[in-house]
């Protein structure tokens, strides 16, 4: 696993870890109406603009984004 500097290009595999984790962590705290209609392309979005606007950093297991901070 490696660390690095995240890319635009990297805001979906972002926002998909970000969605994964909220359901898996969340789950049975948060109604799960919630947690389904969370959205990959509004979050991947958001992710895309944070990117532009703050430094962000991935964890990479092969070519796969599997964290960030």
């Amino acid at each position: 696993m490696r660390i690095r500097e995240a890319r635009l290009e990297d805001a979906s595999a972002i926002a998909r870890v970000h969605i994964d984790a909220w359901r898996e962590t969340y789950q049975g705290i948060i109604p799960d109406t919630y947690l389904v209609q969370l959205s990959h392309e509004k979050r991947t979005k958001q992710w895309e603009q944070t990117l532009v606007d703050q430094r962000v950093y991935v964890a990479v297991s092969g070519e796969e984004v599997v964290g960030f901070a």
